[in-house]
């Protein structure tokens, strides 16, 4: 069994997102520890800031940013709530997909508030009004 978990830093900024509201979104990766700690631990790759992102661009820009990064977490903090989204296109490599799934359930559990869960695994599974809904 893959044993991944969230980082204490990535812990620490969904709470802060969660309780300050000046967060858009997050997006989250599988990083190897630092030394001399081994494994792997799921980290911040990116936060993206209300005041830095339109209201009116926020869900484009989301999908946009998480698109391009392959296999991938985010949270987006939409209409005041916390939707968590599981990026797995079809064209990512198998061993990410398997990392990322094996941990997803758990990594969740870790993100206290999640309101709505999304499985995205093509361009149709992440619109602006499938977030919407």
């Amino acid at each position: 069994m893959i044993d991944i978990k969230a980082g204490e830093e990535s812990l620490e900024k969904f709470e802060a997102m969660k309780l300050n509201k000046k967060v858009a979104y997050m997006i989250f990766k599988i990083t190897k520890k630092a030394k001399p700690a081994k494994g792997k631990e799921i980290t911040v790759q990116k936060v993206v800031q209300k005041a830095d992102c339109a209201k009116e661009e926020r869900l484009k820009t989301f999908i946009s940013d998480l698109k391009e990064q392959g296999v991938r977490f985010a949270v987006i903090d939409w209409n005041k709530k916390l939707l968590f989204v599981h990026w797995s296109p079809d064209t990512g490599k198998a061993k990410n997909k398997m990392e990322y799934s094996s941990c997803k359930e758990a990594f969740i559990n870790s993100l206290v508030g999640i309101h709505v869960k999304l499985q995205a695994n093509d361009d149709g599974d992440l619109t602006p009004e499938i977030i919407e809904e």
